[in-house]
């Protein structure tokens, strides 16, 4: 049956409607696709600098207590500037080969300072140790930072402020307190003396711990308006966490700063410290881990908008050429 010339231009018309907006449709989601690898990539990035930064805190504790007098630490400092020196390299291959590929000087001087730290940190001052390591782990997390902003989480709406805030500020933020209350902890036990300064940075440390947890719960508590269960789980899981926190700092203010002699090794308060660093970083995770399931359910759906958009611009053309055919 030939179509009449009015029926053939109106097939002409809607057809080419249709494959002109197919073509759209398949360009904003490669786009779109685009962008959510890049967030993946980002997030995988700032989970190694996590590690990082996790291992960082770990030699600086160790180093202070050690340079304080405690010898135990001997076997886990060499573990842990082993794992250090894997994870800068594998950061590092990362970060040549993918699309973060600008922050790789950043990373570069990170990598340089720590290989001009550890093969001698033994032989320096405490407070020169403690500096150069706080110098690295501040750079790192700025580092972490910077990809956090640059993976665009919050453009569109993708995820409330609070939560981006909470996962890649306030919880860094609050793991790095806790780790210089590690070191100053651990080194404390292990000399038995606390002087006059340091009780006073210490003291500035606790209370900027306690600050920043009322921050994360007060920005977790606004989240709870959406009805994600996934916002209460992590309210919840908080909740426990800085229990803990708050558990360890009445161990510092009880045994170590109030007491005339330590009542707590440096070898036990040091892991009480790492258990409940461990904890606010798998809040780190819980939080991540959220963020990556959704970036992932969405670049599911835009590979299925790119082959719908594909499939109609076949089609469309196929109807255009059979169309142009029996004209």
């Amino acid at each position: 049956m030939m179509l009449s010339p009015d029926m053939f231009e109106i097939s002409l018309i809607l057809m080419s409607i249709v494959s002109l907006c197919s073509i759209l449709i398949w360009q904003i989601a490669i786009a779109r696709k685009k962008g959510l690898l890049k967030q993946m990539e980002s997030l995988n990035a700032n989970s190694a600098l996590k590690t990082l930064v996790d291992n960082l805190q770990q030699h600086r504790g160790m180093l202070n207590a050690t340079l304080s007098g405690d010898k135990s630490f001997a076997v886990k400092i060499t573990q842990t500037q082993k794992v250090i020196n894997t994870t800068l390299r594998t950061l590092s291959q990362s970060l040549e080969s993918g699309v973060l590929n600008t922050n790789l000087g950043h990373l570069n001087k990170i990598q340089q300072s720590w290989q001009n730290l550890y093969p001698n940190a033994l032989s320096l001052s405490k407070d020169k140790s403690l500096q150069k390591h706080t110098a690295i782990i501040q750079s790192t997390l700025f580092l972490m930072t910077n990809i956090a902003e640059e993976n665009q989480l919050v453009e569109n709406n993708c995820f409330p402020m609070e939560l981006v805030d909470i996962i890649w500020h306030q919880i860094p933020n609050t793991a790095e307190a806790l780790g210089k209350t590690r070191a100053a902890g651990s080194g404390i036990a292990a000399t038995g003396i606390c002087g006059a300064i340091e009780q006073i940075k210490v003291g500035f440390l606790i209370k900027h711990i306690y600050d920043t947890t009322a921050i994360v719960e007060e920005r977790l508590n606004k989240l709870q308006h959406d009805s994600s269960s996934n916002n209460n789980k992590l309210l919840s899981t908080y909740k426990l966490i800085q229990s803990d926190i708050h558990g360890l700092l009445d161990t510092l203010k009880h045994k170590l700063l109030e007491s005339a002699t330590p009542q707590i090794t440096a070898s036990l308060f040091f892991e009480q410290a790492t258990v409940t660093l461990n904890k606010v970083y798998d809040f780190f995770d819980q939080g991540e881990n959220m963020i990556n399931q959704k970036i992932m359910t969405s670049i599911a759906g835009t590979e299925s908008t790119i082959k719908l958009s594909l499939s109609l611009f076949v089609f469309s053309t196929l109807i255009l050429v059979i169309s142009a055919v029996f004209m």
